[in-house]
């Protein structure tokens, strides 16, 4: 991508990239989210932890239209719903219950062959699938026209007359195929053209309460927040020059409105959760025989309506010139956690657009079969090779599951993208063994991670998913094998008022790609880095070699960095996995006690709990 760069020469913009190839979603879950300054000796390849290029601008790529996820799921329901429709048409067989038809209530007393009966059951899933699709649907073309300046009553006439037409068809159908002697045979479309109306209009109703709730909830929460105002631009311009990567340090006053937003968001998840589970219930609620199949047929009870009118909505009809099976509120759950899926992953973006309004310099993504597309005005390519061709990325955040994320590593140190971030927990071993053969033949990538939450420069550039509003910039480096420590000891250091410089999590794998002692090489020759916490775990032999590593640095420094040390599991039993996969305590292995005793002979200062590091490390600070 980038050759080695000479001191002082001027080079293009930084171009960080991430990749999330899990294609189950939307194009929001393949968005490249990225990069993070790191520091330290200058590998092969020119680059410095600490002198990264510049960026340079991403070129403009067409938009893209389309999802994967609902597309595959619907030729799944299609090719489900064909194997029993085909075979019904053809008169292979009849359902597989040897029924000419099915209706609720109604007992089974033989069932057809297995084969059948299998097909038939299968089948089954197409009906709450398409109305769980429906309310996908409603999500995601709700925010695109929106995105298109659509007003609120625009999208409910819309949904509207969608539903008008569906319910036309409807109509039509049953009077052609029956030569008018049914008025209306309702065949699953009345029922996805009610349920696609109410779901709109759900939407809608929904849309506009979040961003009413939000807006009163920031206004509550807005006196709590104290984050600090950012730098005047010609500080942030020089700081942009000197560490590009990490760009504009964040300008906004307040965190109050985001945090309004995801507690607003949260909530009306919730109530739509409430709503699908009240609308799966009130089937056997309302329900003739209140979900039982009899043996003999009873009448209905008095409550239950018979004019046709009223009753094809919860029951199905048989009478008249009436045919429905499919009652439409009877199918409503589905399409209100339609609406949930598709809120939660269109949501997958946010920690992608957190990154950004961080201030980390982010370029583009990459997803395997979306390359051409952009989002959030940011283009999408189809592999880290082509992302390398067309912007000169040095960091590749990788947020694909465990099962892929070797490949996806892989992938990107043949790119020869310098720093690759990967969050992936679980991954296996085989895998890890393959990454590592990888690295050791090439001189020009270094990998975070795997199974860490990433790096983090506070108020500069972010890279992975930490919960960035608890950090402050200060003169604190931290290194941690767990990230929930990590984040303890980031709160304690808050509280103390020192904020940190840099903050790295090397992740608890027994095959991490950077050890504690690369990190801690990195935060000893760091400039703003006044004082180092350590935070270690049984299993292996890091904290042992860092030990090492913090004794021969006091040895030759003059003045050198305060260290403080924790190491987790102190009372863990041997030969049991404690969370990490690297986290076990084997017969080989030193104990937590033996860890502790090691950092404190080399001359770091050991806590029993990463709450005391704050006061500690300021008491060592002076």
């Amino acid at each position: 991508m980038t050759g080695p760069q000479e001191p002082g020469a001027s080079a293009p913009t930084p171009t960080p990239t991430t990749r999330d190839a899990d294609d189950a979603a939307l194009l929001d879950a393949a968005l490249l989210d990225a990069g993070a300054e790191t520091r330290g000796d200058a590998p092969e390849n020119g680059y410095r932890y600490g002198s990264l290029p510049r960026a340079a601008a991403a070129a403009k790529r067409p938009a893209g239209a389309r999802a994967l996820a609902p597309d595959l799921l619907r030729g799944l329901l299609m090719t489900l719903m064909a194997l029993d429709h085909t075979a019904m048409a053809l008169h292979t067989w009849q359902h597989g219950t040897n029924r000419a038809t099915e209706s609720d209530g109604v007992p089974v007393r033989r069932f057809n062959f297995a084969t059948a009966y299998v097909v038939r059951t299968l089948t089954h899933l197409c009906g709450g699938g398409f109305a769980f699709l429906l309310g996908m649907g409603v999500v995601y073309l709700g925010r695109a026209r929106a995105r298109l300046g659509w007003a609120p009553r625009r999208l409910a006439r819309y949904f509207a007359a969608r539903a008008a037409v569906l319910t036309a068809v409807t109509a039509a159908f049953g009077w052609v195929l029956t030569g008018g002697q049914v008025w209306f045979l309702n065949a699953v479309l009345f029922a996805l053209a009610v349920d696609y109306l109410l779901a709109g209009l759900l939407w809608l109703a929904l849309d506009a309460s979040e961003r009413r709730l939000a807006a009163r909830l920031a206004g509550v929460l807005k006196g709590a927040d104290g984050a600090a105002a950012g730098e005047d631009e010609d500080e942030a311009e020089a700081e942009a020059e000197r560490r590009p990567l990490r760009g504009h340090r964040r300008t906004e006053p307040s965190g109050a409105a985001a945090r309004a937003a995801s507690l607003s968001w949260h909530l009306h998840n919730g109530v739509l959760l409430a709503l699908s589970v009240v609308t799966i219930f009130w089937n056997i609620w309302l329900s003739e025989s209140h979900g039982h199949c009899t043996a003999s047929s009873a009448p209905p009870p008095p409550w239950v309506p018979q004019h046709p009118l009223a009753r094809i909505w919860f029951w199905p009809i048989t009478q008249g010139r009436v045919l429905s099976g499919f009652p439409p509120l009877a199918w409503l759950s589905f399409a209100i956690l339609g609406l949930l899926y598709g809120r939660a992953a269109t949501q997958a973006t946010a920690n992608a657009k957190d990154t950004i309004e961080y201030g980390t310099r982010v370029v583009g993504g990459v997803s395997p079969g979306k390359g051409g597309q952009t989002h959030l005005g940011l283009p999408v390519f189809g592999s880290v090779r082509e992302a390398a061709r067309q912007v000169d990325a040095h960091v590749s955040a990788v947020f694909v599951p465990a099962a892929f994320a070797a490949r996806a590593i892989i992938e990107a140190v043949e790119a020869e993208v310098p720093l690759v971030v990967s969050v992936a927990e679980h991954m296996p071993v085989h895998d890890l063994m393959r990454v590592h053969e990888v690295l050791r033949t090439q001189s020009r990538s270094r990998l975070v991670g795997p199974n860490c939450p990433g790096v983090m420069a506070p108020e500069q550039c972010r890279v992975g998913i930490m919960p960035f509003r608890q950090y402050r910039r200060g003169r604190v480096g931290i290194v941690s094998k767990s990230g929930t420590l990590s984040y303890e000891a980031v709160g304690a250091t808050s509280a103390a008022g020192l904020g940190h410089s840099l903050v790295v999590v090397v992740g608890g794998d027994a095959m991490p790609g950077t050890t504690l002692v690369d990190a801690l090489t990195v935060l000893f020759d760091d400039g703003e880095t006044e004082g180092v916490v350590v935070i270690g775990e049984i299993g292996g032999e890091q904290e042992l070699r860092a030990a090492d590593m913090i004794a021969a640095y006091r040895r030759r420094t003059p003045k050198p960095k305060p260290v403080v040390a924790m190491v987790a599991g102190q009372t863990a039993p041997r030969g049991r996995i404690m969370g990490h996969a690297g986290a076990v305590l084997s017969p080989r292995d030193a104990t937590a006690a033996e860890k502790a005793h090691a950092l404190e002979q080399a001359g770091a200062v050991v806590v029993p709990h990463p709450g005391v590091m704050g006061t500690v490390m300021r008491e060592l600070l002076g």
